[in-house]
């Protein structure tokens, strides 16, 4: 359960299940909120009873405060560097290497028997390949995306947060 300036609102309300597909909290600034605090077992239940059985979170955000207009800026700045990338075995070199890592892995738990080709239907003594790395043609192995390339990428990332506040004696904004 999730309380938000004092209002009870369930995770579908927030989430936005069926509706937008967002999540409402991906989009809340931490530096809007004053507090949040997460009352979980018996303080859940006795304050909020059944509904409060799997703990609750309650968020209070930032108000404002009487007086001249305010206006609060802050930024950050970085960069992501790509990480030392992995070997990577695409296509036919892929289902070579998982063959031998196959013949030595068996080798090593049955010793030199003789290796069946499934596509042959033989019936030698030995182990068997698995047909799906005897098929060359296997779409799997036609490939030839290194997924490294698509997720591993040098970038900049930016974060700026303005704020205004103020008000008067009868009311106040942020």
């Amino acid at each position: 359960m999730y309380i938000v300036d004092g209002i009870p609102m369930s995770l579908a309300d927030l989430a936005g299940f069926d509706v937008t597909q967002n999540d409402f909290f991906a989009t809340l600034n931490p530096n809007d909120f004053e507090s949040l605090t997460i009352l979980k077992d018996a303080a859940a239940t006795a304050i909020y009873g059944s509904r409060g059985a799997n703990g609750v979170v309650i968020l209070k955000s930032k108000k404002g405060v009487k007086g001249a207009t305010r206006f609060n800026f802050s930024s950050a700045s970085g960069w992501n560097f790509e990480p030392d990338r992995l070997k990577v075995y695409i296509g036919e070199a892929e289902r070579q290497e998982k063959l031998s890592l196959y013949d030595e892995t068996l080798r090593a738990l049955f010793g030199e028997k003789a290796a069946v080709d499934v596509r042959n239907g033989l019936e030698l003594e030995g182990y068997m390949y698995p047909a799906v790395l005897t098929d060359k043609y296997n779409p799997a192995f036609n490939n030839a995306y290194d997924y490294q390339d698509l997720f591993y990428q040098t970038g900049h990332n930016q974060q700026l947060n303005l704020s205004m506040d103020g008000g008067t004696e009868k009311s106040t904004f942020r």
